[in-house]
């Protein structure tokens, strides 16, 4: 094996485990407050409750889809576009932004 190929091998996986992880992270909680947002129940507590409890499901949900593409940079921009349109949609809302 070259050199050349090692390191771009060893660059690919620590790119996929940031973007599992912080990625992951990130998208993981904007779903999770859009979720809480949209239940139907009058308890805001239950609500915020079961949208973070479905944000660990859909954290998992990211990480195995970010090993799973072929290439780390289509898992990092996938994952990104997700973050991107989560923020815009919650901002649309007025969840986020307010002064």
């Amino acid at each position: 094996m070259s050199l050349l190929y090692l390191q771009s091998t060893k660059l690919d996986i620590t790119l996929r485990i940031i973007t599992a992880f912080i990625g992951g992270f990130i998208t993981a909680n904007l779903l999770a407050s859009l979720i809480a947002y949209y239940l139907p129940s009058t308890n805001t507590v239950d609500n915020i409750v079961a949208g973070m409890m479905l944000g660990f499901i859909i954290w998992t949900v990211v990480t195995i889809y970010t090993f799973a593409t072929k290439s780390a940079i289509q898992a990092f921009l996938c994952i990104t576009a997700v973050c991107v349109i989560s923020c815009g949609w919650m901002s649309y809302l007025g969840l986020v932004f307010k002064s």
